[in-house]
């Protein structure tokens, strides 16, 4: 059995789509200046797309917590260093007289020649850390290369932070 649509059926149908549609464009339109928040919403239309942005205000409480009970202490670095074969033998010693529990950073520059007498320069970090008031030592093996001359080996870039309040 097949079941026919009349026609006045159809057009009540499109009379319905098209003041549906009415509607849906009335929704694009800013809100009137009576509503009190007009200020605080803006529309923007760009071709069939409606852009609407509403602005508030949000209130944060942020707690400030005192800084950190640590200190820039001043570390001291001694090396000695000696080539042996294709790399650079480094001993070296860290001392900080500030304070006990400290660590940080410091940069090796090692400097050697190649077969062609060019002048090469190697750079490398390590970090550091101690617990106690004892001398913190390290002893490092840096590759170089084959045929190549030891000229220095430096410490730059040191750095200090003392874990514990600094003794008065």
């Amino acid at each position: 059995m097949q079941t026919k649509i009349a026609p006045y059926t159809i057009r009540r149908f499109f009379i319905l789509l098209i003041s549906c549609g009415s509607f849906a464009f009335s929704q694009d339109e800013p809100p009137q200046p009576e509503a009190g928040n007009a200020e605080r919403i803006s529309v923007e239309k760009d071709g069939n797309t409606t852009r609407i942005r509403v602005d508030s205000d949000i209130s944060i409480k942020l707690k400030v917590l005192p800084p950190p009970k640590t200190a820039i202490c001043q570390a001291a670095v001694s090396i000695s260093y000696e080539q042996r074969n294709t790399f650079a033998h480094v001993d070296g010693t860290l001392k900080n007289t500030m304070c006990t529990a400290s660590s940080g950073n410091y940069q090796l520059s090692v400097t050697f020649s190649n077969a062609t007498n060019e002048i090469k320069i190697l750079e490398f970090n390590s970090a550091w850390q101690r617990s106690d008031n004892q001398d913190v030592t390290f002893t490092s093996d840096y590759e170089i290369g084959d045929n190549v001359d030891l000229i220095r080996v430096r410490t730059r870039q040191v750095s200090c932070v003392c874990a514990d309040a600094v003794a008065q």
